[in-house]
């Protein structure tokens, strides 16, 4: 739309966005773009103002989004990484097992569904992972990995479970150390959707019959 517009219409774009959350509250030295997590509503309200004043082109509050400016502890730009690199590290490896073991996909199938976001795992450890002929030989490249140095108990059959681990230990470390950073707000909505998830999960087991036992034993898996 914009595109067969451009060089026909005059495109009017957006104003300042400082000074505007200035008035709404943003402390001096306080970095405007932390408010895309902390204030995320005021964000969209903002854009939503220029939208209907008549821009049709608004810019996103990301112009210091780098490392060069989030550096300190309150930035939490670390931790951020470290808790959506293992993230993301261990839903590809869970999607790389199971698309094997159950669905029998072809590699150029599974690497198409991948996140192309890496962490502690490497081209080679992911390209080795979906091209392995067979559970065997899967486990003996995830022995390899750094997860696999860090948990000597993971096993193809346990990615789930040491994913729920990692994360809550990240987290729950992470937002201890930096009680004032992003990273509560990560955490709390973390521990929120496994508590959905617990829940659900007792629903499921009271709705199929199973003992008391039996469902305590699901309900701990989460």
């Amino acid at each position: 739309m914009i595109r067969q517009r451009l060089g026909k219409d005059l495109l009017f774009f957006d104003g300042g966005m400082g000074t505007l959350l200035q008035e709404k509250g943003l402390a001096p030295g306080e970095l405007p773009e932390t408010w895309n997590l902390t204030h995320s509503e005021e964000i969209y309200k903002i854009h939503r103002q220029y939208i209907e004043a008549g821009s049709d082109i608004i810019l996103t509050n990301t112009f210091g989004a780098n490392a060069l400016k989030f550096h300190d502890d309150s930035c939490s730009l670390e931790e951020i990484i470290k808790a959506y690199g293992n993230k993301f590290d261990m839903l590809n490896l869970q999607w790389i097992y199971r698309s094997k073991k159950y669905y029998h996909m072809a590699p150029a199938d599974i690497y198409a569904l991948l996140s192309p976001v890496r962490y502690k795992l490497s081209t080679k450890e992911i390209t080795e992972l979906v091209e392995a002929v067979d559970e065997e030989e899967f486990r003996r490249v995830l022995d390899t990995t750094a997860y696999k140095k860090h948990y000597p108990e993971l096993t193809p059959d346990k990615l789930e479970e040491y994913y729920n681990f990692s994360m809550r230990t990240i987290l729950e470390k992470e937002a201890r150390k930096y009680p004032h950073s992003v990273i509560m707000i990560y955490s709390y909505f973390y521990h929120k959707e496994h508590e959905v998830d617990r829940l659900t999960t007792a629903i499921e087991c009271i709705r199929y019959g199973l003992s008391p036992a039996e469902t305590l034993e699901y309900i701990h898996r989460n």
